[in-house]
């Protein structure tokens, strides 16, 4: 291209060969707590050299690859997202937390988040970054590590792994993604005051919905075992069964025996 007066070019070669990689499957699902193997599968020859990554797409990544989503997948700005939604989210619809801890020990699943119990849930398993080199192999087995919270979490989370390589970010409807459900092992349910592993339980109002603000209000009668609880934003039912969207209510719930029961809605 620096020849003046002479014909000339350019050419970009790129190699494609990531294309023959592929998850066996697109989803999985693992009981909290346990380890959710994923098969990736390599149609290449054995002797060819595969080297690629395993991540994980976290909802609560770094701004970084936040911005670089959003940007790649034209989501414009931050202000069209949702309250509490990220680029991750809007793209697909991930709902566990990614968290390692480094205490030490090669176990990097905590139950403790900034030295704090994790009692909001936002340490569902441990964040997944490896670089793999396949020679020989027509296969590789990535694990997954899922984090027993102790809390009841619904509905059920998940988390999206796709394979990468260098200048390319998978497409989230073809087979380099793959979707593991987190399973609530409810652990939170039905548990009495002697239950050690329960330490927070998640109270619902009457609908299972989002954006209600259920909790923005809260009071407590600790010796007659009384709570109620405001829900800025929730649907109700009027004397004619017809449902009345974004109304409002306030929660009563009477505890026994150490647990939380809604018996009335104001």
């Amino acid at each position: 291209r620096d020849l003046l007066n002479i014909n000339s070019g350019s050419a970009l070669v790129f190699d494609i060969s990531f294309l023959d990689l592929s998850f066996a499957t697109s989803k999985t699902s693992a009981i909290e707590g346990t380890l959710a193997p994923i098969l990736i599968a390599n149609k290449n020859a054995p002797e060819m050299e595969m080297i690629f990554n395993v991540k994980t797409i976290d909802r609560n990544a770094d701004e970084q690859t936040q911005a670089f989503v959003n940007e790649l997948f034209t989501f414009r700005t931050e202000e069209v997202f949702p309250f509490g939604k990220t680029s991750i989210d809007m793209l697909n619809g991930n709902t566990a937390f990614g968290r390692s801890q480094y205490y030490g020990s090669f176990e990097n699943r905590s139950l403790w988040v900034n030295s704090m119990f994790d009692y909001r849930g936002i340490s569902d398993y441990s964040i997944i970054n490896d670089e793999i080199y396949l020679l020989d192999k027509t296969d590789y087995t990535v694990i997954l590590k899922t984090t027993d919270d102790h809390l009841f979490e619904f509905p059920d989370e998940n988390v999206t792994l796709q394979i990468t390589v260098p200048g390319m970010f998978a497409s989230q409807i073809g087979n380099l993604v793959h979707t593991v459900t987190i399973v609530d092992d409810n652990d939170g349910i039905g548990a009495g005051p002697s239950d050690q592993t329960t330490y927070y339980t998640r109270l619902f109002g009457n609908f299972s919905e989002t954006s209600s603000r259920m909790g923005s209000a809260i009071d407590i009668d600790n010796s007659a075992n009384f709570m109620v609880v405001g829900s800025k934003y929730s649907s109700n039912v009027d004397k004619n069964g017809k449902i009345m969207q974004k109304v409002g209510g306030a929660y009563l719930y009477q505890r026994e025996k150490g647990i939380w029961k809604m018996i009335f809605i104001l």
